[in-house]
């Protein structure tokens, strides 16, 4: 939450009150809706490569995800401004002044 800059969304913002990891980022990420798309963008981009990275999304990875969860992923962001297909993702074009949407992402095998 940190390098994308959603420290303003982050719930955990007192030490005193625990806060578990998936409501984080979900919080975080409905901030980032609201208040900065493109930090929620940086975010997305950054936990699904660090994801990726750790073989979440490899079937001969001990870390596998599973079919499930990434079927679930996927569905999650059906209608968003980010388009998740497979594996890899990338961002199909740059952001540019004036734009209404942040730029999609696409998550290709």
């Amino acid at each position: 939450l940190r390098r994308a800059d959603l420290l303003k969304g982050d719930p955990h913002q007192d030490p005193a009150v625990r806060v578990g990891k998936q409501k984080r980022i979900r919080s975080a990420l409905s901030w980032a809706l609201d208040n900065d798309q493109e930090a929620g963008l940086a975010a997305v981009v950054g936990l699904l490569a660090m994801v990726r990275g750790c073989g979440g999304f490899r079937p001969a990875s001990k870390n596998y995800c599973g079919d499930d969860a990434i079927a679930t992923c996927i569905a999650a962001f059906q209608g968003e401004p980010v388009e998740l297909t497979e594996v890899r993702i990338r961002q199909t074009r740059p952001a540019q002044v004036g734009d209404s949407t942040i730029p999609k992402c696409r998550l290709l095998r």
